[in-house]
């Protein structure tokens, strides 16, 4: 194994234990924690408004990761 890649939560007690416990192993590692995955905006509640052009959501000034649920994963296990 070259490295080790997390698939985590946020703000989860549970996925914080699952991160402290991949982060103290003597293995290259990289934690990823999305906010929702690019698969996620071509459906439901969020397919209407990006036809328009326009995505709101509630995350005031934050920067929030999307990450696509296929390629993001094998990116970070290849880090470049």
């Amino acid at each position: 194994m070259r490295r080790l890649v997390l698939l985590s939560a946020r703000n989860q007690d549970e996925a914080t234990r699952c991160e402290e416990a991949v982060t103290s192993l003597p293995v290259e590692w990289t934690v990823v924690a999305p906010a929702s995955f690019n698969q996620n905006f071509d459906e439901g509640v969020f397919l209407e408004p990006l036809r328009q052009g326009v995505l709101a959501l509630p995350a005031g000034d934050n920067a929030d990761p999307f990450v696509d649920a296929e390629g993001g994963p094998r990116a970070f296990a290849e880090p470049r």
